[in-house]
């Protein structure tokens, strides 16, 4: 089965808490606490940053791809992939 297509960006989050309002509050911080920012208020399209509570990694895997392009992308491996699964299953 082919795979889907490779978006421009990827963001891992992980979040360490010992209670959920502990997980909840970092990341009510990473949605709202401007994550695309660097210290000048500059956007950034890649990152690797840990304060030993929360690491998010951003990463840049594929600049040529637009919005419209990945979307057409991953619609026609979705159509793809269910055509294949009937086909599966049909014997």
């Amino acid at each position: 089965m082919a795979e889907p297509p490779i978006a421009r960006y990827r963001l891992t989050l992980t979040i360490k808490g010992n209670t959920l309002d502990e997980i909840e509050d970092r990341l009510a911080t990473q949605v709202n606490g401007g994550f695309l920012l660097d210290s000048d208020y500059g956007k950034r399209d890649s990152w690797n940053s840990t304060d030993g509570t929360t690491t998010s990694v951003m990463e840049h895997h594929n600049p040529d791809m637009t919005p419209e392009r990945y979307a057409a992308e991953l619609d026609a491996w979705w159509t793809a992939r269910n055509a294949e699964r009937k086909a599966d299953a049909n014997g």
